[in-house]
């Protein structure tokens, strides 16, 4: 039944919203638009797309942020309130994605920071740009964790969360790209992941443009981007013919394999795989949605993200079982 939808056009879900009045919500998430010229030195290049040449020049202007009263106030301990770079899919405004993925209420209740930058026309030089935009928000907030800074993205987005990474993913603690496909690198990019390692999972829905539109199952096309971080996490990749009988959906075995139902309405399914007895890895599915913001995927990503931290002093990856 859910075949005819495009995107963006799925059935309206009834879960809370957390509304922003005058620049505020009501459980105190202050919203502040930036637009200046702080990251203008990074610039995109003249390029062509689809027959339409770009004159370039574009750079990191615009971002929004998201702060809790006790990062203004200063009541909050220095070091203590977790970062989420949240990164919008393609022809969303940040905003928009911000509310309709469900962080305003996630912010909200968990008491986290987040920050999201318009990068719409400026897909080639987000490696360079996020890096700078983590470290400014770290800098100017003192209370915010540069152990526990996380970063996730939708669609286009999910791409942008890959070249935020592989511009520096000893930034983040941990990652969720959504939607997407694997985001080829250069050498440069992966030698950083001989020294570091990072917790990321992949996620995606069943009438998602990647998957089998037959048997719905996760084609080798898919299992490409879940492959490249297995083999940067220093986990054994995926090979060999799926076995989807004995393992639906995925067509391998993981760990640890987990099912529950979102909102009462997408049965979810979430794939994960250790290394030294700590999930690095992973794979999240939710059936019957398609391609569209949905309100319990800020909760999908914060589920898995919030159990990581890194050293800021070693570049370690710490994991804690027990963050509620």
């Amino acid at each position: 039944p859910y075949q005819g939808y495009g995107q963006d056009s799925a059935p309206y879900s009834l879960m809370p919203r957390n509304a922003i009045i005058n620049g505020r919500t009501m459980d105190c998430i202050n919203i502040f638009t930036h637009q200046e010229d702080r990251f203008s030195s990074i610039k995109t290049e003249p390029s062509e797309s689809r027959g339409v040449k770009l004159p370039g020049g574009e750079y990191l202007e615009t971002w929004y942020e998201y702060l809790p009263d006790e990062v203004l106030n200063h009541t909050a301990d220095a070091g203590s309130i977790p970062l989420l770079v949240l990164m919008h899919g393609g022809g969303d405004d940040p905003r928009l994605y911000v509310e309709e993925q469900g962080y305003l209420e996630l912010m909200g209740a968990e008491r986290i920071a987040a920050v999201a930058p318009e990068h719409q026309y400026i897909t080639d030089i987000i490696d360079d740009t996020t890096p700078l935009l983590v470290k400014y928000m770290l800098e100017t907030y003192p209370e915010l964790d540069a152990s526990r800074v996380y970063i996730t993205g939708y669609s286009m987005g999910g791409w942008a969360t890959y070249d935020a990474l592989y511009g520096d993913a000893s930034l983040f603690a941990a990652a969720v790209p959504q939607a997407i496909i694997d985001r080829p690198l250069t050498e440069a990019q992966a030698a950083q992941f001989a020294n570091i390692d990072i917790p990321i999972m992949c996620t995606t829905s069943e009438y998602d443009y990647f998957v089998d539109p037959v048997t719905h199952n996760l084609p080798e096309r898919y299992l490409v981007q879940v492959n490249q971080f297995l083999g940067y996490n220093e986990l054994p990749v995926l090979t060999g013919t799926p076995d989807y009988e004995t393992y639906p959906i995925l067509g391998y075995k993981a760990d640890i394999y987990e099912v529950r139902t979102l909102n009462g309405e997408y049965r979810n399914h979430t794939w994960l795989f250790k290394k030294d007895g700590i999930p690095m890895s992973g794979i999240n599915y939710t059936e019957c949605n398609i391609h569209a913001l949905y309100a319990e995927y800020a909760n999908v990503a914060w589920n898995f993200m919030k159990h990581y931290s890194r050293d800021v002093e070693t570049g370690k990856i710490i994991y804690n079982p027990y963050v509620r």
